[in-house]
């Protein structure tokens, strides 16, 4: 587990939970339907296993992600963000939006198709309260 900053300032605290390497992209997978540890793994390549595993129990615990049991023999799970996770989508917006205009030299049409997916993905998931320019 990574170092905590260990800072009252409450970006600290908030990037003590989902700033590290891998976790932002675990829940933009999520938001984008993957559920299954083998789906994680594959859409995020390079991450170790052990790694995920840990940072799936992290934002469990932290109350982002829930573990759903699917089947009990084999035991199988799946993730599933739940309504404090789901608050993040403007998190995952604001940097798409800075990823596409400052670090995405793509078509346009292509960056398109990737804005549009997201907003798909968070319109999509269950009503947070929360706006976003995707929803």
């Amino acid at each position: 587990m990574p170092k905590p900053y260990n800072q009252t300032c409450p970006i600290a605290q908030a990037l003590d939970i989902v700033g590290d390497r891998w976790t932002l992209l675990i829940v933009r997978d999520l938001f984008l339907g993957q559920r299954r540890f083998s789906d994680l793994l594959t859409s995020s390549p390079g991450i170790p296993p052990k790694l995920l595993s840990g940072r799936l129990k992290r934002l469990e615990q932290h109350g982002l992600i829930e573990r759903v049991i699917y089947s009990e023999y084999p035991l199988r799970a799946e993730y599933r963000l739940t309504t404090d996770g789901l608050t993040l989508a403007p998190v995952l917006e604001a940097i798409l939006k800075w990823g596409l205009k400052h670090c995405f030299p793509g078509q346009e049409e292509l960056r398109e198709a990737i804005r549009q997916k997201f907003a798909s993905a968070v319109s999509a998931a269950p009503a947070t309260g929360i706006e976003t320019a995707a929803g």
